[in-house]
């Protein structure tokens, strides 16, 4: 899944999302125009993780569209973000 949002290069952003169904520590990447800035952590089997917080640092982002991409390790398998 991908995700565009407008940013000022001079900031830095907090992003705050939760994944659903994520039960293993290597599912689903988050990257933020194309640099890897982590994973979502794990939680229990078809329920919401307990929630991650990610720095969006202002190295990188860009002046305006930013990207960011939420990817899942094995295609097939269900997820969610919120």
């Amino acid at each position: 899944m991908v995700a565009a949002f407008e940013g000022v290069v001079a900031s830095s952003y907090e992003l705050h999302v939760t994944g659903y169904d994520v039960v293993y520590a290597d599912e689903l990447s988050v990257t933020v125009n194309g640099i890897a800035i982590g994973y979502l952590a794990r939680g229990r089997n078809y329920r919401l993780n307990d929630g991650d917080v990610f720095l969006l640092v202002a190295a990188i982002l860009q002046a305006g569209s930013n990207t960011i991409e939420f990817e899942v390790s094995t295609p097939g398998y269900k997820w969610g973000v919120t």
